[in-house]
């Protein structure tokens, strides 16, 4: 086995969400009940280093779900770093959000999938309740532990650079990682290739293809059993339905009482419902919502399109304010880039830049800088937000200095002017007063088109 291995299986569960799922059940199955609907960050390390054939040299044979015994472990191996000061993919690393470099202090811990600068590029779980890329910082990393991987065979294949190629590209035309590419051949920031390199590529046979994610057949309700007042089966799915989205209904008894009913508003609300959408009785959308399947229809409700959660609560992203949907993008993109992103303007910013025309004054609207970057790399920047979820245009001279206007597609808090930039978005043209057409590709997301 490898670090290869490790972060393929890593890779495997990208998108599970909420509890209990298939890390916290395996988990509990092994520990004990409470593990079902725990902290899940550390036991998803644990899971992937089990089934990728990786336990002893990640856990040191043992189950872990608490990160200051995982760290302390290391530690007591003699495989613990503080700090990032040599950290690369492969290693365990730890985190406390407030800054420290104490062990006791951790909260959090997740896997090195690349190192750029001063990015951290990690594969977490638990992280808002699902398993996320994520860019972190030395600001927030306590240290890594370093597992006694075995060294992964690579390959001799090369590939010779063409005129217009990015190692973006070649990654996605080989179907291995850009980033591997690069670190295999000393390649680093700006990422500088010409016609006529020769690059050695990694070899594809050492990471075996993540296994399909199994898929669960949901279960069957009758929407007359689903009232208040009733006691039925069918409420008890519901029940463990509403508990695995992260909204509490109190026992899991098959009775359909106030907290079953609250907890079902509570959800309605979140999908951005009102009135009597929102009114704690479930209707046939609050039920596909939720995964489940109305007796008598022929097929399951559609599985996740993979759009990021409607979680507005305001954040940060390179020291501007946005909301945690929108940065859950930038971050997708910035993993996609292979470098962070630097914000000129954020969301939430009512009189901010007049050029703006008030489309930052409410949620979802960042203006991105594309400072040092070639025509070709401002051009995949675009490519990189847009694969994210975010309508993206890139603005030029001389209307504009060069910077990208990005706009998260069904942000529920966008303001009036940004919501006419994605109508515009929504029959390809360039968001602007005079309607241009719009002049890059469109890779959008196929869960964009409902937007449309």
């Amino acid at each position: 086995m490898s670090v290869d291995t490790m972060i393929a299986k890593m890779e495997s569960i990208l998108g599970t969400a909420g509890r209990p799922n298939v890390v916290t059940n395996w988990y509990a199955d092994r520990q004990g009940e409470y593990y079902r609907r725990a902290p899940w960050c550390d036991m998803t390390i644990t899971w992937a280093a089990f089934t990728s054939g990786n336990y002893n040299a990640v856990n040191g044979g043992d189950d872990d779900a608490y990160t200051v015994w995982h760290a302390g472990e290391f530690k007591d191996r003699g495989q613990w770093h503080t700090g990032t000061e040599g950290i690369r993919r492969g290693d365990i690393v730890f985190f406390d959000w407030d800054g420290s470099n104490s062990i006791a202090a951790i909260d959090h811990v997740g896997i090195v999938t690349d190192v750029n600068g001063r990015d951290i590029l990690t594969i977490e779980g638990n992280t808002d309740d699902r398993v996320a890329r994520r860019v972190r910082h030395a600001d927030s990393i306590v240290g890594y532990g370093r597992p006694a991987y075995p060294a992964a065979a690579t390959g001799t294949n090369t590939y010779t650079v063409k005129a217009g190629d990015t190692l973006s590209k070649i990654g996605k035309t080989v179907g291995v990682r850009w980033q591997d590419i690069a670190t295999l051949n000393g390649l680093r920031t700006p990422y500088a290739i010409n016609p006529g390199d020769v690059l050695r590529l990694p070899g594809r046979a050492s990471v075996p293809p993540p296994p399909a994610p199994e898929v669960p057949v949901p279960a069957e309700v009758r929407l007359s059993n689903l009232k208040c007042g009733a006691s039925n089966d069918d409420v008890k799915d519901f029940q463990r339905a509403l508990k695995s989205k992260g909204y509490d209904p109190g026992p899991i008894d098959g009775v359909y009482g106030d907290r079953t009913k609250a907890a079902c508003t509570r959800f309605q609300k979140a999908q951005g419902w009102t009135g009597s959408g929102a009114d704690g009785i479930p209707g046939a959308q609050t039920v596909a919502a939720l995964g489940l399947r109305l007796v008598g229809t022929s097929t399951p409700p559609p599985a996740s399109t993979g759009e990021p959660a409607h979680v507005y609560t305001r954040t940060t992203y390179g020291g501007k304010k946005v909301n945690q949907r929108t940065k859950v993008m930038l971050e997708t993109a910035a993993v996609d880039f292979g470098r962070s992103l630097t914000l000129l303007q954020g969301s939430y910013n009512a009189g901010g830049v007049a050029a703006s025309a008030g489309t930052h004054d409410g949620g979802g609207v960042v203006d991105i800088s594309v400072s040092g970057m070639s025509s070709a790399q401002r051009n995949e920047l675009v490519q990189c937000l847009r694969r994210a979820g975010l309508a993206a245009w890139l603005r030029v001279p001389p209307a504009f200095d060069y910077h990208i206007h990005a706009v998260a597609i069904g942000d529920r808090e966008l303001s009036s002017a940004a919501k006419s930039q994605i109508a515009q978005w929504a029959v390809d043209r360039d968001g602007l007063a005079a309607r241009g057409p719009d002049p890059a590709p469109d890779p959008y997301p196929a869960w964009t088109r409902q937007y449309r």
